[in-house]
């Protein structure tokens, strides 16, 4: 617990700095965060963003919420998917900024899951993710299918 608060600190920090506001420094983060992880599991990463992506500049909330999701999918892959492969792509189209990430793990029940959550008095990550999309402005879509993997697409305007 100890470890994952400091953890979560260190992102709200770098998220206010201004001086990470490019989406070359976000990018730069995400692969740092997800390269290691997922080599401890064997999985294999391909990272992928079109090179006009890097010129933009996100709001501090787009950056944080960004970010976070990007950290809840590869946790998810992480602890649920028992995924061999994580493919991600970035691609800004007419400003607006497209992220996909597809497993190829054991994928869900998205109707079982979304039931599950009604339920539930706690957090949920897919719930979380959601949530975040909408205060970026943005619509946040979770595919997923029983042995057929998952996939998380987000996207948002830029200015």
């Amino acid at each position: 617990i100890s470890r994952e608060t400091v953890d979560s600190m260190s992102d709200i920090v770098w998220a206010i700095n201004p001086a990470n506001d490019s989406m070359e420094k976000i990018v730069q983060r995400m692969e740092s965060f997800a390269r290691p992880l997922l080599q401890t599991q064997e999985i294999r990463f391909c990272f992928e963003y079109t090179p006009d992506l890097l010129h933009v500049n996100l709001t501090m909330e787009q950056r944080k919420n960004f970010y976070l999701m990007f950290k809840e999918t590869v946790n998810n892959v992480l602890k649920y998917s028992n995924a061999k492969n994580l493919d991600v792509s970035i691609k800004l189209r007419d400003n607006i900024v497209e992220f996909v990430a597809k497993d190829d793990g054991i994928g869900f029940d998205v109707n079982k899951m979304k039931l599950l959550v009604a339920k539930s008095l706690s957090g949920n990550g897919l719930a979380n993710m959601k949530r975040r999309a909408a205060e970026m402005g943005g619509e946040c879509v979770i595919e997923s299918n029983v042995n057929g993997g998952t996939a998380v697409r987000l996207n948002f305007r830029v200015t």
